[in-house]
């Protein structure tokens, strides 16, 4: 609501989320979690998310973008994340 005080949102996706897991294949189909959301600009949100790329069997780190801090896009890299983990896990 104001930075401080939140309230949950439903949003327009079937899981009422703001984000989406990726479909499948895509390097986020198994979850979407761990949101952090600065105010890159004026007028633009950014979420930074974590997933686990299920075909490298590594954790990586995903961005969408807002000019709302309610409706979500997401901006990867041409369908992959912005940072993948290391393998040695």
């Amino acid at each position: 609501q104001d930075g401080m005080n939140w309230s949950r949102f439903e949003g327009e996706h079937p899981n009422n989320s703001i984000l989406e897991c990726g479909h499948e294949g895509e390097w986020d189909s198994m979850f979407v979690g761990w949101p952090t959301v600065i105010n890159y600009k004026k007028r633009e949100f950014r979420m930074y998310y974590h997933s686990m790329d299920p075909k490298k069997q590594k954790y990586c780190l995903g961005m969408a973008s807002s000019d709302d801090g309610i409706n979500f896009k997401k901006r990867n890299l041409n369908g992959r994340p912005l940072f993948e983990g290391g393998s040695d896990w």
